[in-house]
């Protein structure tokens, strides 16, 4: 006895999928928002990055042959008559159909638009169709009653729709894809008639946040359907990864799969040719931390990373339009910084940075940089700059080094090391030229004491500027340690599932490993079973042929009968009057049995009887012939107007009238001294009918009564 192949003998698996019980008031309910990153982020705040000017490779990744007009929305929400608002991204995997019907049911059955079902029901859907065709073949059965029997419907990001298992388990077992990053992104409007089918116009295409209520057909065979999935696949099998490798590929029309962040670069420069503070503040770039830029998990980052200004990019001061560097040269003001298009940030994706740029440092924890010390060297131009290009902290301090240069005895001690050389006429100088050198050396030193206070001054703004930025920094590392806190509850929360994933993985892979022995046993059987299968599909064939020969033949059989059903009417009326001229036949026996105990008188009687007899025997006979010869001919008449194969129609019709002969004129029960009664062959009938002018078929019957009525009078008159 053959047996039923199965991945699982005690259906534990089968059960799992399968819900027990069906809650429909869970349908459509948002899921709470995510804190971690964008991933909260409401869809109708994204804007598409498609533009006019990548139409044509739109066109060319969606397999749009037929469209010829394409929008850009303002949001994925927006509502345009006559367009429907979709994403890019299931349409570049190049399903056929490239909407599946179930899709196309969904949208109408809950009045919902085409761009609210997210890419996993896409990637659902498609799986499960491949699924039940490898199952059951191209004719295979598979509609929103079933998706919606196993899968129950959800929304996020505010009416985007995704799937969650209604049973313990799903019947597939991963559809996570690689490949659909920043789908959210890449949307526009097409013309709905050039989408859809003809068949499911009108087609909804506003977004609709409260779906029509509807309830999915009852699945008499689900376990069956369910049952056979999993006969012809494993768990790892089913798959979105391993059902679309080399089948379905999405593409991103150009745009990088990875998301960079860059913040304002706008340089606003004020009338001194000073960089403001919010330009420094925002000359940062964020680096992606998303999983899939690392190689494996030993480079992942541990903290967010920042950008910091190089110590060589503030190498200068600028002062009234000239920036003093330390090399002592003075350069004309900075030219003007260009702006960067949001395409153009997006393409700075693996840029290498130079020297000059900025560079990304880690943060480690709370580790604070140390200051290094400044060692700018100034030369400053021999002119005090005006009143009106001080502040009022740059006052005091000028105040200060002149008070120094005026106090009595500050030449004693001349500090000449940093005062430029000086061309000496002689050693012995006139009391003017003293004057005038110790002149010099004061200003010099007051232009030293100068510079170092518009240093300090400057020290004291870029102190301001990193108590901002490490105040910024301090708020970051607060939201940032807020964040990790919610990620470790999370993350335990996570352990805690995998823990009891882990559990549960082994006490399947003990009943994996269970019935694989089993099913190594059941493949001895099987083969037995297939030799045996093999056996009776070869009698099956053979049984096949000979069904449909017989077939043939009844069908042949049947088109006769309806003929024989027209004749046998026919029979029946002559049988009746063969069974009335019996019984006076019958009679007539009697009669002349009477007759021989009589004398010699009655033979006279006799003979005259039998004359009566044999005239009513020739009468009969020519009528039966007459009878003969009219079914013949209304025989012959519908064969040759109705049937094809005129010999076989004959060939039925004589022997049929063979076997009419019989049953209308049986053998009378005397002997052949008493009564002769000759009957004509066939070849006399054939002859008789060539020679005789056989009245018309309606003349026939009308004869017939009157002639049936004259033998019996006949018969009683003897």
């Amino acid at each position: 006895m053959a047996k039923t192949f199965s991945v699982a003998d005690d259906s534990s698996e089968l059960d799992s999928i399968l819900p027990v019980n069906y809650k429909w008031s869970c349908d459509f309910t948002e899921r709470q928002q995510s804190t971690v990153s964008d991933r909260g982020e409401l869809v109708e705040n994204y804007h598409s990055l498609i533009d006019s000017s990548i139409f044509e490779v739109v066109r060319r990744d969606c397999h749009w042959d037929r469209v010829t007009e394409l929008l850009i929305p303002d949001a994925i929400t927006s509502f345009k008559s006559g367009f429907s608002n979709v994403y890019t991204y299931p349409f570049t995997l190049g399903f056929e159909p490239a909407i599946d019907p179930v899709i196309l049911d969904m949208c109408v059955c809950y009045s919902i638009c085409l761009a609210q079902i997210g890419p996993a029901v896409w990637r659902t859907v498609t799986c499960l169709r491949y699924l039940s065709v490898k199952a059951f073949g191209p004719n295979a059965t598979f509609t929103l009653s079933h998706l919606m029997c196993l899968y129950s419907p959800r929304t996020f990001r505010g009416g985007v729709i995704y799937l969650i298992k209604r049973g313990k388990s799903g019947l597939l077992s991963s559809i996570d894809e690689s490949k659909d990053r920043r789908w959210m992104e890449r949307f526009v409007f097409v013309r709905t008639s050039e989408i859809i089918p003809d068949h499911h116009l009108p087609f909804p295409e506003a977004w609709n946040m409260n779906p029509t209520e509807w309830m999915p057909d009852a699945v008499a065979d689900l376990r069956q359907w369910v049952q056979c999935i999993l006969e012809v696949s494993h768990h790892e099998d089913r798959s979105w990864k391993k059902i679309s490798e080399n089948r379905w590929i999405a593409k991103n029309h150009g745009f990088p799969s990875k998301k960079l962040v860059v913040a304002d670069l706008d340089v606003d420069l004020a009338a001194s040719g000073r960089r403001t503070v919010e330009a420094k503040r925002n000359n940062r770039k964020l680096v992606s931390t998303n999983r899939d830029d690392f190689s494996s998990s030993s480079q992942l980052p541990s903290e967010k990373r920042r950008r910091l200004v190089k110590a060589s990019s503030l190498a200068h001061v600028v002062n009234d339009g000239y920036c003093v560097r330390t090399q002592g040269e003075v350069s004309p003001p900075p030219c003007e910084t260009n702006h960067l298009s949001t395409h153009a940030v997006i393409d700075l994706e693996d840029v290498e940075e130079t020297d000059n740029e900025v560079i990304a440092l880690v943060w480690r924890g709370h580790k604070v940089l140390p200051k290094q010390p400044c060692s700018y060297q100034l030369v400053l131009p021999l002119f005090v700059p005006s009143n009106e290009a001080m502040t009022e902290f740059e006052l005091p301090q000028l105040g200060n080094a002149l008070e120094r240069v005026s106090t009595p005895g500050f030449s004693a001690n001349p500090d000449t090391s940093s005062c430029p050389p000086r061309c000496e006429s002689g050693s012995d100088g006139s009391p003017e030229e003293r004057l005038f050198e110790e002149g010099l050396q004061a200003l010099d030193r007051a232009s030293t004491l100068l510079g170092e206070g518009l240093l300090s001054l400057r020290g004291r703004k870029d102190l301001q500027i990193q108590l901002d930025s490490q105040a910024l920094e301090i708020a970051a590392l607060k939201a940032e340690l807020a964040n990790r806190k919610s990620q470790d509850v999370a993350a335990a929360e996570l352990t805690s599932r995998l823990k009891a994933d882990l559990q549960e993985a082994k006490t399947e892979k003990k009943a994996y490993r269970h019935e694989a022995d089993q099913l190594r046993s059941d493949c001895c059987f099987m083969q037995l079973d297939m030799k045996t299968m093999e056996e009776d599909l070869r009698a099956c064939a053979e049984r096949e042929t000979f069904l449909e020969d017989e077939l043939q033949r009844l069908r042949s059989e049947l088109s006769a009968r309806a003929d024989l059903d027209k004749i046998s009417g026919q029979l029946a009326r002559a049988r009746s009057i063969l069974q009335r001229q019996k019984g006076a036949l019958q009679s007539s026996e009697n009669e002349i049995s009477v007759l021989k105990s009589y004398n010699k008188d009655l033979e006279e009687q006799r003979n005259i009887a039998l004359a009566d007899v044999n005239k009513g025997e020739e009468r009969l006979t020519r009528k039966t012939e007459f009878m003969r010869w009219n079914v013949r001919r209304s025989t012959l008449e519908e064969v040759k107007a109705g049937i094809a194969n005129l010999d076989a129609a004959i060939l039925t019709a004589r022997e049929m009238e063979a076997k009419a002969e019989k049953d209308m004129l049986p053998t009378p029960q005397l002997s052949p001294a008493d009564i002769h009664v000759d009957i004509p062959d066939e070849g006399e009938d054939n002859q008789d009918d060539q020679e005789m002018h056989p009245p018309s078929h309606a003349d026939a019957h009308e004869d017939l009564p009157r002639d049936c009525d004259q033998g019996d009078n006949d018969s009683h008159t003897s």
